[in-house]
């Protein structure tokens, strides 16, 4: 969205600056993965201009700049990608569409656990760790090598495809992934589709089992560089499981035609990047209270991924603090069924209720999600306390149709 925004605010007429990074969604000086920055000299130095009207050289500067990741192996705390800043303004002259075909009719029984190699990657800290190796997920998945490098992207890539489903209710993830030499597959970008929602968002339609649907998708803004000897790498499946559900029964997905879009960028001519203050030396990520941990049943074909983290007192205003979460979510590759369980517990100690009493106050929730063929099945508690007395609590139970998700 932030390339669309840009791309509205220039034809506009309105000042703007983007800078984009690989960052999490944390500070720019202590993310995982770097290169980290220190951003604040760079708002300042856009405030000074706007808001205060210096006249510092900023309208000189060009107004987009971002990081152009280069291939390397994943890991779910990696600490620095390669790659290159790049300045430009957005849209660019040296942009250019470059389109391959996803040849061939080919057809896909969908496993509902496919995605778990990417899970909640644009999260802010660990456990919510960066993407692994794609290679298990795209076992699962219709996949197409489409490019070698050296290739330069910066934009959306885009994946036109023509397709049918043996359901009434079926989804599309679409991954766009770099591939080494020794098969590492590192992803790039994605997207998924609700089938069902693709005319219209807001107005959900049964598929015909075996008739042709039509989808463009728009994956993620990228900029990404793939080195000499790397593959670009599609991948189509009918899950992204658990960033999305899984759709309520199996069913296989036929791709009739399709083909990729890539935003070829090249740098020549562009001007310099501005050298940025350098952030930490290393990210802000501390393991302590941290689980993340994916499993297979493979008697009873559950699938399953569970993260915690938290539980260390800190240091808060007159007393101290904690919080503790935990999650897990499980889908079955036999019959599609899903559950999501999450706790979490707050506890807050202050050393003067206001009488001169210390006093301890701390809350306890959880909730419970089933997704049946039908209906997502919800339940939610909620108990407070001041030191052991319960001074609240809720429950709340809800039956929600799946409406054709």
């Amino acid at each position: 969205n932030s390339f669309r925004t840009v791309e509205q605010l220039r034809a506009n007429g309105t000042p703007h600056r983007l800078l984009a990074g690989p960052w999490s969604h944390a500070s720019t000086a202590t993310s995982i993965p770097g290169p980290r920055i220190d951003s604040v000299p760079e708002m300042v130095r856009w405030w000074d201009r706007w808001l205060r009207g210096i006249d510092d050289g900023s309208d000189a500067d060009p107004t987009c700049t971002w990081f152009a990741i280069e291939s390397h192996a994943p890991a779910p705390d990696l600490d620095t990608v390669p790659g290159v800043w790049r300045a430009d303004t957005w849209p660019t002259e040296r942009t250019s569409w470059s389109t391959y075909p996803l040849e061939g009719v080919r057809s896909l029984d969908v496993r509902p656990d496919v995605g778990m190699a990417a899970w909640i990657s644009c999260a802010g800290h660990l456990p919510y760790g960066l993407p692994l190796d794609q290679q298990n997920d795209e076992r699962a998945s219709l996949t197409w090598d489409v490019a070698e490098g050296p290739l330069e992207i910066a934009g959306m890539p885009r994946v036109a495809l023509t397709l049918t489903s043996s359901e009434p209710v079926a989804n599309v993830s679409v991954k766009l992934s770099d591939v080494a030499p020794d098969g590492v597959s590192t992803l790039v970008a994605r997207w998924t589709q609700n089938l069902n929602r693709a005319a219209d968002l807001g107005s959900p339609v049964a598929l015909v089992p075996g008739e042709p649907i039509e989808v463009v998708l728009d994956l993620e803004a990228s900029a990404w560089r793939w080195l000499p000897g790397h593959v670009v790498r599609v991948s189509v499946a009918g899950t992204d499981w658990p960033n999305t559900a899984a759709p309520p029964r199996p069913l296989t997905l036929t791709v009739l035609r399709g083909e990729v879009l890539l935003p070829v960028y090249d740098p020549t001519g562009a001007p310099a990047s501005r050298d940025f203050e350098p952030g930490a030396s290393s990210g802000a990520e501390d393991l302590a209270g941290i689980e993340c941990a994916y499993a297979r049943d493979v008697v009873r074909r559950i699938s399953s991924a569970k993260v915690a983290s938290g539980g260390e007192f800190y240091d808060t205003p007159h007393g101290r603090s904690k919080e503790r979460y935990e999650g897990e979510v499980t889908v079955s590759t036999l019959t599609f069924e899903q559950t999501a369980h999450a706790r979490t517990s707050m506890t807050l100690e202050m050393v003067d209720d206001g009488e001169g009493n210390p006093v301890t106050v701390s809350s306890d929730s959880s909730m419970s999600v089933t997704a049946t063929s039908s209906h997502f099945e919800v339940a939610i508690d909620l108990v407070c306390r001041e030191g052991d007395r319960i001074v609240g609590s809720r429950e709340w139970l809800r039956s929600v149709p799946r409406d054709w998700a």
